[in-house]
């Protein structure tokens, strides 16, 4: 079913669109130990499985219980913010370079012609945009085969929070503002 692309619509979108640019970011910093602006640098990334301190600082995640059950509660809270990282970056990507399909919401619907925003917004190669796609469905969204040949779970959380911000920092100054809901003011 295609959604009518109303002046409405597109605002109640892209406050969910803010969400995802939300969620991301906290996601990044928090992951990175950073309880500041988005784009704080710290070259550090933390592989699927690893507990750090700042990780523990930073979310205040407290727990009383013996160590084994704290590094337990850690691991999975880590995991989790770590899943749930890959999947909004996943969202956001679509969102920037698909021409969707059905409802999916996207960014050329923001525009008068999907050529602005195919000529305005920063060059990603299909490599690029896949090696992330394709990250967050082996390692998270599919249970697959390919795992077990993942060398290195590291994720660059800065550098793809810093990437996507610079994504979004094109979009916002080439949409037209009366399409963007209240969240984005």
């Amino acid at each position: 079913m295609k959604m009518k692309l109303t002046k409405d619509n597109l605002r109640k979108a892209s406050d969910h669109l803010f969400y995802e640019i939300w969620m991301m970011n906290r996601l990044a910093s928090l992951l990175e130990g950073r309880n500041t602006s988005p784009f704080a640098s710290k070259p550090v990334g933390y592989t699927h499985t690893s507990v750090s301190s700042s990780f523990r600082r930073s979310t205040g995640v407290i727990i009383s219980h013996s160590n084994v059950e704290e590094n337990d509660t850690l691991r999975v809270t880590n995991n989790a913010f770590i899943e749930a990282f890959g999947i909004h970056v996943r969202a956001l990507l679509h969102f920037f370079y698909s021409t969707g399909q059905d409802d999916d919401v996207v960014a050329t619907h923001f525009f008068e012609s999907p050529s602005v925003w195919g000529n305005s917004r920063p060059f990603k190669s299909k490599e690029d945009l896949q090696k992330i796609k394709n990250r967050v469905n082996k390692e998270i969204a599919h249970l697959t085969y390919a795992r077990q040949d993942v060398k290195s779970g590291v994720w660059p959380f800065t550098e793809i929070q810093n990437d996507l911000n610079r994504i979004v920092e094109v979009f916002k100054s080439q949409v037209s503002e009366e399409l963007l809901g209240d969240r984005w003011q």
